[in-house]
């Protein structure tokens, strides 16, 4: 005989209603603690997903590379009191001992103890970083000249920039009482930069991957193409390959943006300033 699941569910309905009142209120509590873990756990994940997604937004940053280089000023002469401090602070007694120190080390490839007492003529690079970014990029070539809106804008919170000192030396020159320091260092940071808007990414990718727009090919030419749009300049001049080489030039040159200078110093005649690196240079984004 076939049962009726309407009589079968009144049958349960009542064997439960039967129960004790407090192993009801078990049962209850049990069911309701689990509802709720499985609820919290849910929205946990959700929040997890969320945050990922974030921090999956494109960011990059850029190296600035001296090979070789050496300190130079407009303001301050390199003598023998800004020798002499400077050797102080990175703890040598003479230049002598201070070359012969680095003569010892192989070159890229210095220890960190040793670049870390170098470091201490120069600016702190983990101090917060206040990046200048123009709000503009100009592309020229003999037939146009192109203002367009910079593709690119500071993180607000970027990795602090690091320093790395390859090779360094100090000449000695005793005609003209002064002196010459010659290096190889560089700078970069991971973190710096991210695209003005979400609809600027595949640009931004493009134009720092390719810093020429060389060998570009048709879906590349697109996203040219939209940014071309984008400060309302016609679609053609997707294909001026002078014109897209100077613009790629002119956003790599915002990796010029980072740089390494030197504490300020006094001379002898009163003058006043800090150094930076003048030299041979190699600029690029990571």
């Amino acid at each position: 005989m076939q049962r009726n699941g309407s009589q079968d569910l009144k049958n349960s309905q009542n064997k439960l209603w039967g129960q004790n009142p407090i192993i009801l209120l078990k049962v209850f509590l049990k069911q309701s603690n689990q509802i709720i873990s499985f609820t919290v756990s849910y929205g946990l994940n959700v929040l997890f997903l969320i945050a990922y997604s974030l921090d999956m937004s494109y960011h990059f940053g850029c190296w600035r590379y001296y090979a070789p280089g050496n300190l130079e000023s407009d303001q301050v002469q390199l003598d023998e009191k800004v020798i002499s401090e400077m050797l102080e602070l990175m703890g040598f007694n003479s230049v002598e001992e201070f070359n012969k120190t680095l003569a010892t080390e192989q070159r890229n490839n210095l220890p960190t103890d040793l670049q870390n007492k170098i470091k201490n003529i120069f600016e702190p690079p983990d101090e917060p970083i206040d990046l200048w970014l123009p709000e503009t990029i100009s592309a020229e070539t003999d037939q146009a000249s192109i203002k367009f809106k910079n593709p690119i804008k500071a993180l607000k919170n970027p990795e602090p920039l690091e320093i790395n000192i390859y090779g360094m030396n100090i000449e000695t020159n005793p005609s003209c009482n002064d002196y010459t320091i010659n290096l190889r260092a560089g700078i970069s940071s991971n973190k710096l930069f991210e695209p003005l808007t979400k609809d600027h990414e595949p640009f931004v990718r493009l134009a720092t991957e390719k810093t020429e727009f060389e060998n570009i090919n048709i879906e590349e030419r697109q996203e040219i193409i939209k940014f071309l749009q984008f400060n309302k300049c016609n679609d053609s001049l997707a294909n001026d390959n002078d014109l897209l080489y100077e613009l790629g030039i002119q956003i790599k040159f915002l990796a010029e943006s980072i740089g390494i200078s030197t504490l300020s110093f006094v001379d002898a005649d009163g003058g006043e300033g800090e150094f930076w690196i003048d030299g041979d240079e190699e600029i690029g984004f990571n």
